[in-house]
């Protein structure tokens, strides 16, 4: 647990009380159950966290659904937040998220938890309620660096693959036809007006990418269930790479066929193969055998011819 929960939960049961004196030193915006507020130096977004049966359409949606559901915020902000290779950031830093506990009870007695967000606190944008309406239609239908500035957000946002949110602001969804909701830096507005009067335009395509940014990732409509998955995969949602998205979407690779085994030799059994060595020795050593036997029974033959033909021969007498 943060060292300022108890801090933070004041304050931010004080703005719903309406204090008008903490509303104007701390916050920076509010929804029905949220608020967004400064406190030393950082913005810190808090939601109350549902207790299991206070979501009347929902009986059964409990504590940790609703934590889960909010860490899917966390990680859309995430992928907006971190600077492309272009040095484009669509998003304030998120630095940390936890939750708090308050000494309050829920009704089926399970003490109260928030769910809070620590983030980047960027001094010179204004939310679309801090800036007058009437202003602000004007900005919107009639600078063209704001246009040129939405229109690279967009873009940006695209490529990420980051889906519109469903409660973005009526008159930015009527003019570019997408839902979003931003905070606008004003005074750099007025300077590129100048510039742009000036006549230097050569600097305005280098100034006009963060005349905007884009805020509130709570309703984005992800219908893919891409954050669900990597929410599986990373388990923290500040740790989701930017280009998370792109990976999600590629088509898996097919997997290589397997190549056919071999055919093997048929083995030959050892009987069978003594058997062929037997055979082989015994016809040679009988080949040997009976040439051996042959060449000795010429031999025979020849002494004998040669024995009968000498007692043949006819002595000579002696006188």
């Amino acid at each position: 647990m943060s060292n300022n929960c108890k801090e933070l939960i004041n304050i931010y049961n004080e703005i719903k009380s309406d204090n008008e004196e903490i509303k104007k030193h701390y916050c920076l915006g509010e929804g029905r159950y949220s608020a967004t507020i400064l406190y030393d130096n950082y913005v810190y977004k808090i939601y109350p966290i549902v207790c299991k049966g206070e979501e009347k359409d929902m009986p059964n949606f409990s504590s940790e659904d609703h934590i889960h559901e909010l860490k899917k915020e966390v990680g859309w902000q995430t992928i907006a937040s971190k600077p492309s290779k272009s040095n484009v950031k669509l998003a304030p830093i998120i630095y940390a998220w936890y939750i708090c506990i308050d000494d309050t009870v829920c009704q089926n007695y399970e003490k109260r938890k928030y769910f809070i967000i620590k983030m980047e606190y960027l001094s010179n944008y204004r939310g679309i309620e801090k800036i007058d309406e009437t202003k602000f239609r004007e900005i919107v239908s009639k600078n063209i660096d704001f246009k040129n500035s939405i229109e690279l957000l967009l873009k940006e946002r695209d490529e990420r693959g980051i889906p519109d949110i469903a409660d973005g602001d009526r008159y930015l969804s009527d003019k570019f036809n997408r839902g979003l909701q931003i905070m606008v830096d004003t005074k750099k507005l007025e300077e590129l007006k100048k510039i742009r009067e000036s006549g230097e335009t050569e600097k305005l395509k280098e100034m006009c990418n963060d005349c905007a940014i884009l805020i509130d990732f709570g309703n984005v409509m992800d219908y893919n269930n891409y954050m669900e998955r990597l929410l599986e995969k990373y388990k923290n949602p500040l740790k989701i790479p930017i280009n998370a998205i792109e990976e999600l979407s590629k088509p898996k690779p097919k997997p290589k066929p397997k190549p056919k085994p071999k055919p093997r030799p048929r083995p030959i059994s050892r009987s069978r193969t003594r058997l062929g060595l037997r055979s082989r020795s015994r016809s040679r050593s009988r080949s040997r055998s009976r040439s051996r036997s042959s060449n000795a029974e010429g031999k025979k033959i020849l002494t004998k011819k040669r024995r009968f033909i000498k007692e043949r021969r006819p002595t000579k007498k002696r006188r």
